[in-house]
């Protein structure tokens, strides 16, 4: 999984405050791994929630072209990411664990 990868780019467009199974396993295992990656959501800020100490997350609170076109210009250093969110996120929803 992921071998020989310095970094992960994992991005989810789900609008729900929760995100799918499948990519909270994938997200677990990369971190299980110590696999370095970055969750870019598409869609809720609230996803960063599910994952205590995740430490690269970028939120567009949209889909939109022009969000894309400013995500890739961040992973690709010609763009910032310290912007205010327009919301209020409080401080835990829930955590991700899978039985």
């Amino acid at each position: 999984m992921c071998a020989g990868k310095d970094h992960v780019v994992v991005a989810g467009n789900e609008r729900n405050p929760s995100i799918a199974t499948n990519q909270g396993l994938f997200i677990n295992d990369l971190r299980s791994n110590n696999i370095d990656f970055t969750y870019i959501s598409f869609g809720s800020p609230y996803h960063t929630f599910q994952f205590p100490g995740l430490e690269n997350f970028i939120c567009t609170f949209s889909s939109h072209f022009e969000s894309q076109r400013e995500v890739a210009r961040v992973l690709a250093g010609l763009g910032s990411v310290d912007q205010p969110w327009p919301v209020m996120v409080p401080v835990r929803l829930s955590t991700f664990t899978v039985d």
